[in-house]
């Protein structure tokens, strides 16, 4: 019976693999995105009433509830278990202007599908909210405003297999200055001007006289004048309500009401205006309607590293491991001085998930997440050594009061210990593993 259940089980989960994978997705305004498509489509079949489908849920709102954050740029190369429900979320923070650009490639010998969302924390009520979802393994989103994202990684039922993940916000408009970067910006948003009277609306960027300015944006030019503090300015609005103030230039070469492209010259660069008695230089603004001044760096900054590779050796990857050295800290990212999660022991058990520049991400049998920055781990192999066990001692499926109990010896045994976690022994018995509490 319950290999015919297992059979008609498996016979769904490849249905559904085959719809979720021929699907063709746009928008989340639009339509569901293949999360939701293979959800529904679970749920139809039952199988969200199954124990393994509830944990395929409850696994996906860990993954927004309990996520590890990311320092951006972020690279990892990670594993998902094919016999058990995970998920993965990553916390990082963006500012407005920022692009973000998410790829999620999966081995090509194994055939299955990752579903990736892209969401953000509502300032209030701190729930998560969808904004984008992955088409071919990609997610690009231009951010409209400040604030902490989530993405989740989850990979369908009974599934799994290797992927390669990478993270990296870059600026959403094209640098307004020719041969020039971020470095060329000497004055910043927000700086006091006229001894404090008024405050800097844009950033300043320095250049030789008559470099060209570029267009930063397709757009509309909207006005080409003159004003006390610009001199000489030029005003481009794009579609998303967004306008852009070229000012101080020393000439302008476009016309009020011509449509201009990305990286078309529009002016050169000069000191007219308030800015006569300074060096050359573009100052531009970015303006919101409704909402005046927002600061232009995150726009413009194009300074941005890649992500490094990971470092560390993968062979632990999906892995069953232990911690080898002395102690090890379980932190919330790959920083050395972010928040400690929890200290481990030597010997502690835990599950390698995946393997970034500097840190492994792991989950420790509790299930709490987080990252080991490069510490000596091992795969559980080898036992430690044996160990004598009395008659009637319980062996359980997790190192837990309440866990499922798999037996009691029938009589005093010696057993290989390969690990402990907290108050309980890792155990092999009859070709697998348990837990014996100490």
């Amino acid at each position: 019976m319950i290999a015919h259940k297992m059979k008609n089980l498996s016979y769904l989960l490849l249905s559904l693999s085959i719809i979720a994978g021929c699907s063709t997705i746009t928008k989340v305004f639009k339509t569901g995105s293949p999360r939701d498509k293979y959800e529904e489509k679970m749920r139809q079949a039952g199988l969200l009433e199954t124990a393994m489908g509830r944990a395929w849920m409850l696994e996906g709102e860990k993954a927004l509830e309990d996520s590890v954050t990311a320092i951006l740029p972020y690279k990892e190369e990670g594993y998902f278990f094919a016999d058990k429900a995970q998920a993965a979320g990553f916390r990082f923070s963006l500012k407005r202007g920022e692009n973000l650009k998410i790829s999620v490639e999966k081995d090509t010998t194994e055939k299955f599908l990752i579903f990736a969302e892209l969401f953000i924390l509502d300032k209030e009520t701190k729930r998560a909210e969808r904004v984008e979802f992955a088409e071919k393994g990609l997610i690009e989103h231009a951010a409209d405003e400040d604030g902490t994202y989530i993405l989740r990684l989850q990979p369908e039922l009974l599934k799994g297999g290797h992927y390669f993940l990478t993270i990296k916000a870059g600026p959403s408009l094209s640098f307004p200055v020719a041969g020039k970067d971020a470095r060329a910006i000497g004055s910043v948003f927000g700086d006091r001007r006229e001894g404090g009277i008024r405050r800097h609306e844009g950033v300043d960027i320095f250049a030789h006289r008559d470099t060209p300015v570029l267009s930063a944006s397709n757009g509309l030019v909207i006005r080409v004048g003159e004003d006390r503090l610009g001199g000489k300015i030029v005003l481009i609005s794009n579609l998303k309500n967004l306008s852009f103030y070229y000012a101080h230039l020393d000439s302008q070469l476009v016309n009020a009401g011509t449509y201009v492209k990305e990286g078309e010259t529009i002016g050169l660069v000069g000191n007219t205006g308030n800015a006569r008695n300074t060096p050359p230089h573009l100052h531009f603004g970015v303006y919101s309607s409704g909402h005046g001044a927002i600061n232009p760096y995150p726009f413009i900054y194009n300074l941005q590293k890649e992500p490094e590779s990971p470092e560390l050796s993968t062979n632990t990857l999906g892995e069953l491991a232990r911690v080898k050295s002395q102690k090890a800290l379980l932190r919330q990212s790959m920083e050395k001085g972010s928040r400690v999660i929890m200290p481990l022991e030597r010997n502690s058990v835990l599950t390698v998930q995946a393997a970034s520049r500097n840190s492994y991400r792991v989950e420790l049998p509790d299930g709490r997440r987080g990252f080991i920055s490069n510490p000596v781990l091992e795969k559980i192999e080898r036992p430690i050594l044996r160990k004598s066990f009395r008659k009637d001692e319980e062996i359980f499926e997790m190192p837990e009061v309440k866990a499922q109990r798999i037996t009691s010896l029938a009589g005093n045994e010696e057993l290989p210990l390969f690990g402990e976690y907290k108050d309980y022994y890792l155990v092999g018995y009859k070709n697998g593993y348990g837990w014996i509490a100490k």
